[in-house]
């Protein structure tokens, strides 16, 4: 419903999930729980586009953390913009 709005308007969503693993340079693979605003049931295995390989670099993360994932939606994809590990 939102792929034809302009780049500028974009929305950003917050969701809890489990780092399965690094899937190249800037995406990762994770689990993650139920994120109805995005009409999304819960995955067991899912890919995101990080916003850069610095930002991946930086979150020291291992199979089974878990992280809160800040979304970027933009009209044709989400993008990992934050990533915070939890304890």
């Amino acid at each position: 419903p939102f792929r034809n709005l302009p780049e500028q308007f974009c929305f950003v969503h917050r969701l809890t999930a489990v780092f399965q693993s690094r899937a190249g340079d800037s995406a990762m693979l994770v689990g993650h729980e139920a994120v109805p605003v995005l009409s999304m049931g819960s995955m067991e295995l899912m890919a995101f586009d990080v916003e850069s390989k610095v930002l991946l670099d930086q979150a020291p993360l291992k199979p089974g953390d878990r992280v809160r994932l800040t979304i970027r939606q933009t009209p044709d994809r989400l993008l990992v913009i934050k990533i915070d590990k939890l304890q």
